[in-house]
């Protein structure tokens, strides 16, 4: 029977997690350095270890189909060479520890094993084949039916639902409950005894306290940023090989540490970009040795953190952007004027695929050809209250710069009111805040408009837009803050600045009604709730 244990199954999941990305690394090391000794004993140790611990739980299957993968690495052992472990043997293998992975997640969500029986008949058949030492036939198997794995259905990229949290973060939560507890009797004795002096004091200590919490609390949502992009390697291996190209991915940053929300929320954005980078920016190995490039292509992922955001960076060393390409898609999905087309510059042209639906591809295949991947990827950086840049050259490659928050719980804002709700503005994005008199406003027809050094800045009235509630025109001051997005620049005419705050951010997705406007929520010190702006949201409107 299996166990009931809910810690021991936990315990086994983990360290079956662990053991599949043991996997993967040694089996893509091996791809670059058969002769790899190392690498071949972490992959048997690896197959011993998940085999005895799947035995133990009483999952067969798993362990079954881990004995035979220990059987084939034992083999390796005793003949580590480079004419054994060809890209043949190693898709294949990869394609046993995919099985791996889907068993054992199926075990984890619904309690049942996968058939593993056809998997391992085929490693019975790669173990005899090695144990020959000849990989020819297998070499041409594998080539005929390479595009049927283009679905790369086994490679699990989502997020594991637990965190591993450093005991000191713990220990401090824990000290906190203690103080927090104290702090309630002394608050409680004071409040007997009428002791109003004693418990502004305690309200003062009690503030400091919260935050401690509120930021421990973060501290402890905080995942490496290893977890998400492990698999990308194997994720870069397979879609490039469908492509017919050789392409290898460097990741370095690893450490950087991020929210696990946020975490979960780059998958998607980051896998489009390697995609767009194999399918269109990486050439061919033929274009690529015209053009005096190694046959190999190279994506680098560089992460790295600046102040209270994170930075990720792309590379690849192909083609680079095909405006002229573009520009013929633009005209063929856009209903634009030839001319006006031609004389666009290169952020105009990246701002139309940013809409989506632009696509140079030919052909749709199971990675791309839609034309949506800048637009998933801008979406949901806009969503984070982050920022895409884009710099390409042609025939040298592209770079994509990702700039997005820590975290998104807790977020930096300014307080202003409008008619009697209160509202936030990211700090992210705000240049400056004034107070404008009426002869430095232009009065306009569409738009009225400042000068900021030297710089025409339009004026958007906030609470014209958000509550139907315009600005009193008979007033002496207008309160404005300025803000920025994507290079252009707006004043929010608001009724009241407050002024800043850290704010800890709810989701609306229980509340759709709120419309397109705001990003977020909070609640206040005085128990109101305000609403966060959505930046992005309010400059698609110009």
């Amino acid at each position: 029977m299996m166990s009931n244990n809910f810690d021991i199954k936990t315990l086994y999941f983990n360290s079956a997690e662990n053991y599949l990305k043991t996997f993967y690394q040694c089996l893509l090391g091996l791809e670059k350095d058969p002769a790899n000794i190392f690498l071949i004993n972490e992959a048997f140790r690896a197959a011993h270890s998940m085999k005895s611990e799947s035995l133990t739980m009483q999952f067969n299957n798993i362990g079954l189909l881990c004995h035979k993968l220990e059987d084939i690495f034992a083999i390796l052992k005793q003949k580590p060479n480079r004419n054994l472990l060809g890209s043949a043997v190693i898709t294949e293998l990869l394609e046993a520890i995919d099985d791996l992975g889907v068993s054992v997640r199926r075990v984890k969500q619904k309690g049942e094993e996968s058939d593993v029986q056809e998997r391992i008949i085929k490693l019975k058949h790669l173990e005899e084949i090695l144990k020959k030492g000849g990989t020819k036939n297998l070499s041409k198997r594998k080539d005929a039916r390479s595009k049927d794995r283009a679905d790369l259905k086994g490679l699990d990229l989502a997020i594991i639902d637990t965190i591993n949290v450093k005991t000191q973060i713990l220990d401090n939560l824990m000290n906190l409950l203690e103080e927090l507890v104290i702090l309630k009797l002394r608050f409680d004795r004071a409040l007997e005894e009428k002791n109003f002096e004693r418990l502004y004091d305690f309200k003062k200590h009690l503030a400091l306290l919260l935050s401690e919490l509120q930021y421990s609390i973060s501290q402890a949502r905080l995942i490496p940023i290893s977890q998400i992009v492990e698999n990308f390697p194997r994720l870069v291996r397979d879609m490039s090989r469908v492509q017919g190209k050789n392409v290898v991915l460097e990741i370095k940053g690893l450490d950087l540490r991020i929210d696990r929300t946020i975490a979960d929320r780059l998958v998607e954005p980051l896998v489009h970009l390697l995609r767009n980078s194999v399918d269109h920016g990486i050439e061919s190995p033929a274009e690529r040795k015209k053009l005096g490039k190694p046959a190999e292509g190279k994506i680098q992922i560089i992460a790295r953190r600046e102040k209270d955001r994170a930075v990720l960076e792309i590379f690849d060393d192909g083609r680079g952007f095909d405006f002229e390409k573009i520009r013929k898609a633009i005209l063929k999905n856009y209903a634009l004027d030839e001319k006006e087309v031609e004389k666009m510059d290169k952020s105009k042209i990246l701002s139309l695929l940013y809409q989506g639906g632009v696509s140079t591809s030919e052909t749709v295949t199971s990675y791309s050809g839609r034309g949506m991947g800048l637009y998933a990827v801008k979406s949901t950086l806009d969503l984070m209250g982050g920022s895409l840049t884009v710099e390409t050259q042609t025939n040298f490659g592209t770079h994509f710069i990702l700039e997005f928050p820590l975290s998104l719980a807790i977020i930096k804002a300014l307080l202003v009111e409008m008619g009697e709700e209160k509202f936030a503005i990211p700090t992210v994005n705000i240049i400056q805040s004034m107070r404008l008199t009426r002869k430095e406003i232009k009065k306009a027809a569409d738009l009225d408009t400042f000068i900021l050094n030297g710089e025409e800045i339009g004026i958007l009235d906030l609470g014209s837009r958000l509550l139907k509630s315009s600005y009193p025109a008979e007033s002496k001051y207008f309160p404005v803050v300025v803000v920025e997005y994507e290079g252009k620049k707006i004043g929010f005419l608001v009724h009241k600045i407050i002024g800043l705050e850290e704010l800890t951010v709810k989701p609306l997705t229980q509340f759709p009604i709120l419309g397109t406007n705001f990003s977020g929520a909070t609640v206040l010190g005085d128990g109101k709730v305000a609403l966060i702006i959505d930046i992005p949201a309010i400059f698609n409107y110009f």
